[in-house]
């Protein structure tokens, strides 16, 4: 593994979460534990060994973190097996093959916010009016059309629990999407209420940007879905403490019963890692 500052913050990252949480990676880079021809087989059976065990170790997470930095790789050296590229690299290819920007010098996690917001604006005018609808009452946008769209992605970009929700949307999408199941969210279940039909609009997004790729496409197979979905990880891992209210609301007071938005009650509900 690569050691430079964003790949020890990822392997920080991946470090504190569940293997429930690791698990989608592991499908991704497997090809959901078929094996992938840029992937060795017996890095495959570790792989797929620790998912089915739930026995995630540092050696097993830097596994994880070589690979898609291996496949990353070969979206820059057209296919050729090599050490793969940092992280940050991975990120800044990722974002330019979806077309998201960020300013000059952004870190990992500014990137990763970029290319989220970025996915939800490909895959807004892919959903029904009623579809947006729900992606903005959900975020508790009250515009319509284009204004809620401007909306959505100024809250994505600002970062904070907005982020979080529209990673939490994007990532179970994904996951749907390629892997045919979605993301357990436990208590944390009310940040999808109403939003299972976004799966077709953001899985088509996403999956766009590998079918117009050339020879590199089996690498953005690997790459893309495993970025958005660390950047799920890394907004869930960054709100684990706080609690929040049925519609979403987050609290700043940790031991407020009610939500001082909406009022609804709180209860004990935290997110869950």
């Amino acid at each position: 593994m690569r050691q430079n500052l964003e790949d020890l913050k990822l392997l920080k990252l991946l470090n504190a979460c569940s293997p429930e949480d690791k698990a989608p990676l592991v499908d991704y880079i497997t090809g959901k534990g078929d094996g992938r021809l840029l992937l060795d087989s017996d890095v495959c059976q570790k792989l797929v060994s620790a998912k089915k065990s739930g026995r995630f170790g540092s050696d097993i997470d830097e596994l994880l973190i070589e690979e898609i930095q291996r496949f990353g790789g070969n979206t820059w050296i057209n296919l050729v097996r090599g050490d793969g590229v940092s992280y940050e690299k991975v990120v800044q290819d990722v974002a330019s093959k979806v077309g998201a920007k960020s300013p000059k010098g952004s870190d990992c996690e500014a990137m990763e916010r970029a290319i989220i917001t970025k996915v939800i604006e490909k895959a807004w005018d892919k959903m029904s009016p009623e579809d947006q609808k729900a992606l903005a009452n959900s975020m508790h946008v009250p515009a319509k059309g284009p204004t809620a769209l401007a909306a959505l992605l100024a809250a994505a970009e600002l970062g904070g629990f907005a982020t979080f929700r529209l990673a939490a949307v994007v990532a179970n999408a994904v996951a749907r999407q390629l892997i045919g199941k979605g993301l357990t969210f436990g208590a944390n279940a009310t940040l999808m209420q109403g939003l299972g039909v976004l799966v077709g609009p953001i899985g088509w997004a996403v999956t766009a940007v590998w079918l117009a790729a050339d020879l590199a496409g089996p690498a953005y197979r690997v790459t893309v879905p495993c970025v958005l979905h660390i950047a799920y990880l890394r907004q869930k891992v960054a709100f684990k403490n706080i609690k929040f209210c049925p519609d979403g609301h987050p609290q700043t007071d940790p031991n407020a019963k009610f939500c001082s938005t909406c009022g609804a009650p709180i209860g004990a509900a935290r997110l869950q890692m």
